[in-house]
């Protein structure tokens, strides 16, 4: 981790940035094809398209990458990092997350310091105007009630918990999470441990959810933090014979919505990977952006032509029209940037759940 804090001239702070470092594999952005091609360049160039990355941004979770009072003192932060970056070897500077809605001003001076801009997968979320679960269910149409007790009645013989200090439950977590992350094709990025398990269960916004069997053991698991009106749903895990047999994966997407509607929540945001099934339950997706920059001209001409192929993630299915009545969009305050609009204000975000 690299915080960068920003001062005045009395000292006195007035912004902050999460910066860190990690390494990326372009090659795990393209499809199968794309990545056998790389291995073969490899076995001549082991690092063809591999990047040192110093990322601005939450390492956990989505949100516009600095809480910085204007768009000069944004500027500054960012420069900073592109300084670092100019003393580092094969290193590029990527900063998320950013919502072209919310932040159209933080776009506009990424794109004067010259970086690029990266489409990445949309978040998913699900805004809940109901009052309780209950409310949410009889909102829905009818084709999507049915579906709901289908897929809740394939989970009937599993029971859900929310639990506060989670630390005991590390090793079955860690298990279960790895179990997922092995299966996924794409976007390996975050990696979880033991510690950061530990440093999550003991902040106060911190719940995991957990799907039990009948025999005690642990189905499922995610990570759930309480950020004001909006609960998010992070990282978590299952098997695969879990998810075919047991129907793990959307019980789990259910009970965050229903933990949501039942605690006063005004939206539950689901992560940015599966679109399908998280639209089936409500969820609208919220466009976002990476921006890149590499200290050269030929590495930022590299990027260029990378952007345009194999950078580029599937656009997410149209919403679905899962409820009776079109459902006003919450608009995610974890996603402005200083002037991109008034908390208050959902005039301009005019993404709707009904087609």
């Amino acid at each position: 981790m690299m915080p960068l804090v920003l001062t005045d001239e009395h000292g006195i702070t007035i912004g902050v940035a999460s910066c860190f470092q990690s390494h990326a594999d372009a090659a795990d952005l393209g499809g199968p094809g794309l990545r056998r091609a790389v291995a073969a360049v490899r076995r001549l160039l082991p690092g063809f398209l591999r990047y040192r990355v110093i990322e601005v941004g939450l390492p956990a979770g989505v949100g516009f990458p600095a809480r910085i009072p204007n768009v000069e003192a944004f500027g500054v932060v960012i420069a900073a990092v592109m300084r670092q970056a100019s003393k580092m070897r094969n290193t590029l500077v990527l900063v998320r997350d950013v919502d072209p809605e919310a932040a159209p001003d933080s776009e506009a001076e990424l794109r004067r310091l010259g970086f690029m801009s990266l489409p990445m997968p949309a978040t998913m979320l699900v805004s809940l105007p109901h009052g309780s679960f209950e409310d949410y269910k009889r909102s829905m149409r009818a084709k999507y009630r049915k579906l709901m007790k289908a897929r809740l009645k394939k989970t009937e013989t599993l029971s859900c918990e929310i639990v506060n200090d989670f630390s005991p439950l590390t090793p079955e977590f860690i298990a279960l999470w790895r179990n997922l992350y092995g299966r996924a094709a794409r976007y390996h990025r975050l990696v979880v441990t033991p510690q950061f398990l530990a440093s999550v269960s003991a902040l106060d916004e911190s719940r995991a959810l957990l799907l039990r069997r009948k025999d005690g053991s642990i189905a499922a698991f995610g990570l759930l933090y309480l950020d004001g009106e909006i609960l998010r749903g992070t990282v978590g895990g299952f098997t695969k014979q879990a998810a075919v047999d047991e129907g793990v994966y959307f019980r789990m997407l259910y009970e965050t919505v229903r933990f949501a509607a039942d605690n006063g929540f005004r939206a539950a945001a689901l992560g940015q990977s599966t679109a399908e099934p998280k639209m089936s339950i409500g969820a609208v997706p919220v466009p976002l952006t990476a921006w890149i920059w590499r200290p050269s001209w030929i590495g930022r001409w590299i990027l260029s032509r990378l952007i345009g192929t194999l950078m580029r993630p599937e656009p997410p299915p149209h919403p679905r029209n899962v409820f009776t009545s079109s459902i006003a969009p919450h608009c995610d305050a974890a996603l402005y940037d200083f002037a991109g609009i008034n908390a208050a204000d959902t005039t301009k975000f005019n993404r709707d759940s009904s087609p």
